[in-house]
């Protein structure tokens, strides 16, 4: 179990009744303290190792309350670069971002950057697509930035096809594959703000897919003219 609490972050986890560790951040999140339980320290023949308490959930609660304070999200999508260019695929569990990553692996022009996990951020004037530690199925995962030209929600679908959509419907089909904490008003705020600026900004589409090749060939065309 975690419990959080906000302004300057604490996070404490339980495990079996007994804290295994707890975080302290300041409030922008530029110092993060880590605390380590007894259950990740063990001492064997006057030596001490301790145990990395930074992995799930941790690691993700950190990296979304600072990118929630430099104009940033962490998405559940797949992300690829073509031709330099950035795409992100935002789906829920089951949507097919392990299947379209699949797809898309055999192309020599597309690069994917994660199957699972996606950070986005707008640095000076336009966002940025960012590869995470944190693959799924397809166990993909790139330390790589590319500028973000795309957002495509996909699901599975009986044929393939692409279409646009307004940015009211985009921002609706984003906001639950989002990670937001709900409970803290400001992190909050933020990243609504950073979502609505995002489908603003940058054009959103619908993928409907079958898992075959022929929507890597469809989506290339579309992307191309």
């Amino acid at each position: 179990m975690a419990m959080l609490c906000s302004r300057s972050l604490s996070i404490l986890k339980y495990s079996c009744g007994l804290p295994l560790f707890l975080a302290r951040a300041n409030h922008n999140f530029t110092d993060i303290t880590v605390y380590c339980g007894e259950r990740l320290i063990k001492k064997t023949n006057h030596n001490t190792e301790v145990s990395s308490p930074f992995c799930y959930p941790l690691d993700q609660i950190i990296l979304m309350y600072f990118l929630a304070h430099r104009d940033g999200a962490l998405v559940h999508a797949a992300g690829a670069n073509v031709y330099g260019k950035g795409y992100i695929f935002p789906g829920k569990s089951g949507a097919g971002k392990s299947t379209l990553s699949k797809q898309f692996a055999a192309l020599q022009y597309l690069e994917i950057l994660s199957d699972d996990r996606i950070a986005v951020r707008k640095t000076d004037t336009a966002f940025k697509a960012f590869g995470t530690p944190w693959p799924g199925e397809g166990k993909i995962a790139i330390n790589k930035n590319v500028p973000l030209a795309g957002i495509f929600f996909i699901s599975h679908g009986d044929y393939n096809r692409i279409s646009e959509i307004s940015t009211q419907k985009a921002l609706e089909k984003l906001l639950p594959v989002v990670s937001i904490p709900w409970y803290d008003r400001e992190i909050m705020t933020n990243i609504l703000l950073m979502c609505e600026n995002l489908t603003s900004g940058i054009p959103a589409y619908e993928l409907y897919f079958k898992p075959d090749t022929g929507i890597a060939d469809l989506f290339e065309k579309f992307i191309t003219g």
